[in-house]
């Protein structure tokens, strides 16, 4: 039985947009820019992509969970964004959006990332709840390291559900430390995880994982 979740429209969102990049000559001011943005997380087609993304993630990790509902915040981490300077429409632009999906025992927080590319639907990617600094790339990277680490606890193991994680050390750009849970065909594991980025390229980063502890 495929399982819906309910999406409650946020009415003011917060944006962080040092990092931020904009069209040369675009003569608007940053309050339109937060408008037009702000309009535009509030489109069909942007609500659409986030739901999809989150019922994805949470059929995998919590596929218990029957209701659902998803409460979005005044959290936007942008980094990269260019907008039309007719439309004001983005065109491009890269950025995750936290949310927190209620409904179940525990209320758990997703970043939504969402890659927006020329001549391309929007993409959005949830999969790992909880406190992690790591963006879209880097969760993928670190996914792939977590598959391996449970393969090894858990000969022949290839179902790996994410129950959270925590930020353990750092948190900026450069090195930081955080533990993931998860559970591996039932049994659960928790695996320290180390990230290195050595440049503005989230992609060039490296992962390290290794499981500290099972039950």
């Amino acid at each position: 039985m495929k399982r819906r979740i309910h999406c409650a429209a946020a009415t003011h969102l917060i944006l962080s947009l040092a990092a931020v990049l904009f069209p040369v000559g675009l003569a608007l001011g940053q309050a339109d820019y937060k408008a037009a943005f702000g309009d535009y997380t509030r489109t069909k087609g942007y609500v659409t992509a986030l739901t999809k993304a989150l019922e994805a993630a949470e059929n995998r990790n919590r596929p218990e969970c029957t209701r659902r509902r998803i409460e979005r915040g005044k959290d936007i981490r942008v980094e990269r964004l260019f907008l039309s300077k007719k439309s004001r429409q983005p065109t491009a632009g890269y950025w995750g959006e936290l949310v927190t999906i209620r409904g179940c025992d525990d209320a758990l927080n997703y970043r939504v990332w969402f890659i927006l590319s020329a001549g391309r639907p929007l993409f959005a990617f949830a999969a790992v709840p909880g406190e992690t600094r790591a963006d879209a790339y880097q969760m993928r990277s670190a996914m792939k390291e977590v598959f391996q680490a449970s393969k090894r606890a858990v000969v022949g193991c290839d179902t790996v559900r994410f129950r959270n994680s925590k930020l353990v050390a750092g948190g900026d750009k450069g090195a930081w430390d955080e533990q993931w849970s998860v559970v591996a065909c039932g049994i659960p594991h928790t695996i320290a995880l180390t990230f290195r980025q050595s440049g503005p390229d989230t992609r060039k980063s490296t992962v390290t994982a290794r499981i500290t502890t099972a039950r």
